[in-house]
């Protein structure tokens, strides 16, 4: 298990110490694990250069945390909509939907690309945003109690207000006793 977890992890260790050693040095044979005279030479070179570099890491981060809102977002709606809701066919398209996360994401590229090419989405930002993962979510909302369902019905919201506790003072409106919290 350490032979593997070094065999990993000398790339990394390699990429990081070799940003603070001139090139020359990064090249030479032996290698020198170490540097023995550390520089920001590289480092500097790399922002002050020609390159966009913080477009760069602004593109990744704006990227990375929209991908992660429309995931949630589309995921938690398609999630609840299987886990809670029936409508016919549902348990057909679970399964469907469910089928495609047991294939290699190599075989959903070009389909994908279809899909966004259909939406006109190619060559745009909202096309990179685009994400797969929808039912992954649908597991929490079917373990989620039936009690928390019922009490979000327009008449149980005073009983949740009231701290009510169990599905049959939600639906039956059995408030008497209840104090707020």
């Amino acid at each position: 298990l350490i032979a593997a977890a070094v065999t990993f992890l000398l790339p990394l260790y390699w990429m990081i110490t070799g940003s603070f050693k001139l090139q020359t040095v990064t090249m030479a044979v032996p290698p020198e694990f170490i540097p023995t005279n550390p520089t920001l030479e590289n480092w500097t070179r790399l922002f002050t250069g020609p390159w966009p570099v913080w477009r760069w890491v602004s593109n990744s981060v704006a990227v990375s945390l929209l991908t992660v809102v429309l995931v949630l977002l589309i995921s938690s709606l398609t999630g609840y909509g299987f886990g809670k809701k029936k409508f016919p066919s549902s348990k057909t398209l679970f399964f469907i939907l469910l089928s495609t996360m047991f294939l290699p994401s190599q075989v959903m590229l070009i389909p994908l690309f279809l899909l966004v090419r259909a939406l006109h989405l190619t060559d745009t930002t909202l096309g990179i945003y685009f994400a797969m993962a929808l039912p992954m979510i649908s597991s929490i909302f079917r373990a989620q109690p039936q009690t928390l369902e019922a009490c979000f019905s327009t008449p149980a919201l005073p009983a949740i207000r009231l701290g009510a506790a169990n599905r049959q003072t939600c639906q039956k409106g059995k408030f008497q006793g209840m104090t707020a919290r």
